[in-house]
């Protein structure tokens, strides 16, 4: 089974990759109402998927992970947060960064050990 965040609302014509994912472009890039993680948030809100809070390891100062499942129209998906203080010479106001306060991924099926130390690395 393919889904697609597209719907009759969303359907249009997809331009160019190199038209749409320019470098100078996507620098200055803000979130719209078309942007993905919004799509993606409000289908999940209209069409009831279920979360679940798998995993909460943080310790006093939220560092540690979170794991997530979510259940998104009878696929199985994985989402983990992993959570963790910056110092202060690695913050920026940038998003190309070399360090996150927070680094995240949605996956598609379960989280085995193995998939989990992909995006922890």
């Amino acid at each position: 089974m393919i889904m697609t965040l597209q719907d009759e609302r969303t359907n249009q014509g997809l331009r160019a990759p190199e038209e749409v994912l320019s470098s100078a472009d996507m620098n200055g890039a803000w979130a719209t109402r078309h942007s993905f993680a919004r799509t993606m948030l409000r289908r999940a809100a209209a069409r009831k998927w279920a979360i679940t809070r798998t995993r909460l390891d943080l310790d006093a100062e939220a560092r540690g992970t979170a794991v997530y499942t979510v259940n998104a129209e009878g696929r199985q998906l994985s989402f983990i947060a992993f959570c963790r203080t910056l110092e202060e010479s690695e913050r920026t106001d940038r998003v190309i960064a070399d360090a996150w306060d927070v680094t995240a991924a949605l996956i598609e099926g379960n989280l085995t050990p193995e998939r989990e130390a992909e995006p922890a690395a």
